[in-house]
């Protein structure tokens, strides 16, 4: 992690925006790595929102919001 912008976590996973990175690193409750997600293009995340249930990551920026469908 190079320059961590926003942990979240849920009752599985603790959720990691990596700004730097452009990425969100997913890890299991016993702090092991489990994935992740690259963001591409110009897309600015100030926020990010799971929804383990359906299984649903949300990026949201100041314009816009992105799905990406979790793992």
């Amino acid at each position: 992690l190079n320059s961590p912008n926003q942990i979240i976590t849920t009752d599985n996973y603790i959720y990691i925006h990596d700004k730097a990175n452009r990425r969100i690193v997913l890890f299991n409750k016993k702090g092991e790595y489990y994935s992740q997600y690259q963001i591409g293009g110009s897309f600015d995340i100030s926020q990010i929102l799971a929804d383990e249930s359906s299984r649903k990551l949300f990026l949201i920026s100041t314009s816009k919001i992105s799905v990406v469908d979790l793992k």
